[in-house]
């Protein structure tokens, strides 16, 4: 809900019938005034999987490029979301524990 209330930029992909696929976003920390970017995906962003894979690297530096880079934090056990980040080239912090749970501060850098 953060994101919704202090998105710079929200976006929903929705199906050619106006279905739902995903939400994302770029805004500061109001805090930090750290950008931060993120990404709510449905089951169903496998069905466009290759699709989203050829169009993300260009949409996420578009998002990215006014700050310079973005971060947030990822759930260490969602490995295909990890490597999904790590072949967008972000840079990845030691885990650490949120709420008791593994999480990994991730950034990504404007080119």
């Amino acid at each position: 809900m953060f994101g919704l209330e202090n998105d710079n930029e929200t976006y929903t992909v929705l199906t050619p019938e106006g279905v739902p696929i995903a939400m994302f976003g770029t805004g500061r920390n109001l805090l930090t005034h750290e950008a931060y970017i993120w990404l709510l995906g449905s089951d169903r962003l496998q069905s466009v999987g290759l699709q989203f894979l050829r169009e993300c690297k260009a949409i996420v530096q578009w998002l990215v490029e006014p700050y310079g880079e973005a971060s947030n934090y990822v759930y260490a056990r969602y490995k295909t979301t990890v490597r999904w980040l790590a072949w967008m080239g972000a840079t990845f912090q030691e885990p650490t524990e949120i709420c008791g749970l593994p999480f990994i501060k991730f950034t990504l850098k404007a080119l």
